[in-house]
């Protein structure tokens, strides 16, 4: 008896992983980052710049073309927001910024009705550029402080750009210009081959969808255990305690497929909102097969299937490849979480 009840204990601990590995990457995303731990990269040297003689110009496609110094940037109204810091390699830091809202300098600029990119230029000649949809949003910012502190020379002193919709290659440090112009401008890394929106996950979304994931999960875990130990075979899930039942198994394997549809409409609502699409990455296609292997093992248990040996066969066999479909969701989920963006590329 003491054997059987460790064995599930040791069963309910590893389904509670997926949920606390979400957890984990829940609490790195709401803590702000020390200076001295954030990652910092570059495609160059760190540029020199030197306060009194930084000038940040504004021109272009604008009726009032605009230059400011250090002390007259800085005496603009600011804003103060935590943005994330996403690099498409997997790096991840979140600040605390405080900057002008770049929507405040285009209004003040005055642009023109042919306006189509805001391009930033930096100290180092790199460059790059949001759209005007894109550069008008509330939380886009030219930050000059990082963590209540000066922005460190590191992170792009005397200003960046954050755009926390966007990976940190539109993060744009050591701003000198900011040029508007009427076509669509293609920074570095997009000559390069890289995205031109470079759009980040939202995290919000995100994190719901694994939180529910992660709890559909257990109950799946236990679904599949207790069809094991109610299988006709002998293997090694007999020996769970004796309240894994029929009862318990029904229990448990509703909650999934109801999680699993709950989860499974979240994921196709938010995927259409943010990408106009439900086939964007091997996530999702995953988890759409995972649903087709569960709503047919569901079936099988209607009353007009005769043969109750033969379907409750395929229904076994079919929960359980929708079990290991499920994991193999999780952990590719959770890979892309934690090791950047290489499985969020379209291939389609």
């Amino acid at each position: 008896m003491k054997y059987s009840y460790l064995n599930f204990s040791l069963i309910i601990i590893l389904l509670f992983v997926p949920l606390m590995l979400v957890g984990g990457f829940h609490y790195s995303r709401l803590r702000i980052t020390p200076i001295e731990e954030f990652f910092v990269l570059q495609k160059g040297e760190i540029p020199e710049v030197n306060q009194t003689t930084w000038t940040l110009k504004v021109q272009g496609q604008v009726d009032n073309e605009l230059i400011f110094n250090y002390k007259n940037f800085t005496e603009l109204n600011s804003q103060r927001i935590i943005a994330t810091l996403e690099c498409v390699e997997g790096y991840v830091g979140t600040a605390e910024w405080i900057g002008v809202p770049l929507k405040d300098i285009l209004e003040m600029a005055v642009l023109k009705e042919n306006s189509y990119d805001i391009v930033f230029y930096a100290a180092d000649g790199y460059t790059d550029s949001l759209n005007i949809e894109q550069a008008l949003k509330a939380n886009v910012l030219l930050a000059y402080q990082m963590n209540n502190v000066t922005l460190p020379e590191e992170h792009g002193f005397p200003v960046r750009l954050v755009a926390p919709d966007h990976y940190a290659y539109k993060w744009v440090k050591w701003i000198v210009k900011i040029e508007v112009v009427q076509e669509d401008y293609i920074g570095y890394w997009e000559q390069r081959g890289w995205s031109d929106e470079a759009m980040r996950t939202n995290f919000s979304s995100w994190i719901i969808h694994a939180y529910l994931f992660s709890i559909g999960f257990i109950f799946g875990g236990l679904s599949f255990v207790s069809g094991q130990k109610l299988a006709p075979y002998q293997n090694p899930y007999k020996n769970l305690p004796d309240f894994v039942k029929k009862p318990f198994h029904v229990f448990v394997s509703v909650s999934f497929l109801t999680f699993s549809i709950i989860i499974f409409g979240y994921w196709v609502y938010s995927t259409i909102d943010l990408r106009g699409a439900i086939f964007y990455s091997i996530h999702g296609i995953i988890g759409l097969i995972t649903m087709l292997f569960l709503l047919a093992s569901t079936i099988l248990l209607v009353p007009w299937f005769k043969n109750k040996a033969k379907k409750q066969k395929f229904h076994r066999k079919l929960s359980a490849w929708g079990f290991y479909l499920y994991l193999i969701s999780i952990l590719v989920g959770l890979t892309n979480a934690y090791l950047g963006s290489l499985l969020r590329q379209p291939i389609f």
